[in-house]
């Protein structure tokens, strides 16, 4: 019966939507209709600067490089100051969060099942309808970008993409250093309870974000042995400090956690290596997997590796779906459904009205976006011809090779449409752009590096953070990208992990660990049947009323 209202309550939703005009004008969810008008808090959206910082990886001593990193912010509905913070972002490495941002989790959707035929509408499923929302774009991605003394030097360009700049800690760094400092400018949500909401890499992303704030303190992080930024540790402590001034002494992950509380992960890659390399052999050999379901469908045979000296069963499995012409992110789908279906929404933010109207704020008015503002710093791309540095797939793992082919092989065919934002903006030089959606460069620089995302120490770092947060993981059928049912199984195999037990919607962990002790902690599971990749896109109305449940169920 909830299940029918539910389906009733989003119709009804879609039906007004369908009824109103079609978006013509700016800054509808900044109304006096929409948000408490005796508050300050509106929408925004803009740059927080970071600047070059030396920290130490795997005792090794690096820099990163100044950069701009991107944001657009939406109060709650309602009562913004007492609901909690989403902050989303995707994943790549090296990927916007456009994908999120525009498809069915902010104020408006480009979805187009749902906002046709304007090109944006209303969004009946806008998480701002249970607290404020935040989306960022990673260095480098999106609107994000980098910066250097001399734009116009190919030399200060392409030394800007190396490690220093581009590794799981010196991103999850990023983010941090941007949500601290965004929150510093609104007091009144400055402390409030925070979600993390991420998907696919955004999994090692979320992973390394929350284990840095819950344990800067440690001696993992003060040694250097794995990272150590004191500057960054710094500036955390002196966050909990202010918003927790009834603890004395050093803050505990139990205290941080109080802030940074929850976690939703979407399709997340979370345990690294060992997580892909389960995802094969499930796969491989589960009679009701993707593969068993290709082969029902082509009468063709998979042929798995059986041992074969390198032979990666994840890799074999997606060369199956894409040879066949099914989508390896939907595999129930056409070759390149997912693309096909959201470009058309990514492409809204480079209009430059429908822009204003997506981010609640007239672009034109962002400070260091315009071509004026951002001439003598700002680029994107290495080479002198608007392009990235050359392809290489040296040293990257297999998965990740056929993933980074398959979705370069889909941009060349397809490019991303372009808006008129230089028409509003100014004209830029040929190593920048307002707009990218994916920068493979940096896909490939965060596999060069000791704690590269399948660095199997980053689901050591998630087992730590889950004692203290509520994590929340959904379980996509299509997928194949990341195999979900691999997640509960491949965490049995680390030694702080006596049992994982499976039920309906969730999974439990019980630990036996030195440190944390005798506990156990549940993790929300919810199966999407019809969904993908990027469940916000497929079940958006599910994902929603699940996070909904799970979030205000205590």
């Amino acid at each position: 019966m909830k299940k029918i209202f539910r389906v009733l309550g989003f119709f009804i939703a879609f039906f007004l939507l369908s009824c109103s005009s079609p978006v013509s004008h700016l800054g509808d969810e900044t109304s006096d209709d929409d948000n408490d008008s005796s508050l300050s808090i509106v929408a925004k959206a803009g740059f927080i600067e970071i600047a070059s910082h030396s920290y130490i990886l795997d005792e090794n001593s690096m820099e990163s490089d100044k950069a701009r990193i991107w944001y657009s912010f939406h109060p709650a509905e309602s009562e913004p100051e007492s609901k909690p913070i989403f902050v989303f972002f995707n994943g790549g490495p090296g990927a916007a969060t456009a994908l999120l941002f525009t498809y069915n989790t902010a104020p408006y959707t480009a979805d187009q099942t749902i906002a046709a035929p304007a090109a944006i509408a209303k969004n009946p499923t806008s998480f701002t309808e249970m607290g404020s929302t935040i989306h960022i774009d990673a260095r480098q991605t999106g609107f994000s970008y980098g910066m250097v003394s001399n734009p116009t030097s190919e030399k200060e360009r392409s030394d800007y993409y190396r490690p220093d700049n581009f590794n799981a800690y010196v991103d999850a760094a990023d983010f941090i250093r941007t949500i601290l400092r965004l929150l510093q400018t609104m007091p009144e949500l400055e402390n409030n309870q925070i979600v993390l909401v991420g998907e696919s890499y955004g999994g090692i992303r979320a992973t390394a974000i929350l284990n840095l704030l819950l344990y800067y303190n440690s001696d993992k992080y003060s040694g250097g042995d794995i990272y150590k930024d004191s500057e960054l540790f710094s500036e955390i402590d002196t966050h909990f400090k202010k918003i927790f001034p009834e603890v004395s002494g050093e803050i505990s992950a139990k205290v941080a956690a109080r802030q940074f509380s929850h976690q939703i992960l979407i399709q997340p890659l979370l345990t690294g290596y060992a997580q892909m390399d389960t995802s094969g052999r499930m796969m491989a050999n589960s009679p009701t997997s993707a593969v068993a379901w290709v082969e029902a469908e082509t009468g063709e045979v998979f042929q798995g590796c059986d041992g074969a000296e390198d032979c990666y069963d994840h890799r074999q499995v997606m060369n199956f779906i894409g040879d066949n012409g099914y989508d390896v992110y939907c595999y129930k789908r056409e070759s390149n459904w997912l693309f096909d279906h959201t470009d058309v929404g990514i492409a809204t933010l480079t209009d430059g009205t429908l822009f204003s109207t997506l981010i609640g704020a007239n672009h034109t008015d962002i400070p260091f976006l315009s071509a004026k503002e951002r001439k003598d710093v700002a680029f994107r791309f290495a080479g002198n011809e608007g392009v990235l540095l050359p392809l290489s797939l040296q040293s990257l793992p297999k998965s990740v090779e056929f993933v980074l082919q398959y979705k370069e092989a889909y941009r060349e065919l397809h490019p991303l449409v372009i808006g008129d934002l230089e028409s509003t903006l100014g004209t830029l030089p040929e190593w920048d752009s307002y707009f990218i959606d994916l920068n493979r460069q940096i896909t490939q620089l965060f596999y060069q590096v000791k704690a590269s995302p399948y660095d199997n120490r980053f689901g050591d770092r998630f087992l730590e953070n889950l004692a203290f947060v509520k994590s929340f993981i959904t379980n996509a059928e299509e997928d194949t990208v990341i195999y979900s049912p691999a997640i509960p199984e491949v965490l049995k195999e680390y030694t702080q992990v006596s049992k994982v037990s499976l039920s309906a919607a969730r999974f439990e962990v019980q630990y036996s660990d030195e440190t944390l002790g005798e506990i156990t902690r549940e993790v929300t599971f919810p199966y999407y049947g019809a969904s993908c990749h990027s469940v916000p896109v497929t079940e958006p109305l599910r994902f929603y009323n699940d996070v909904n449940s799970w979030l205000f169920s205590d």
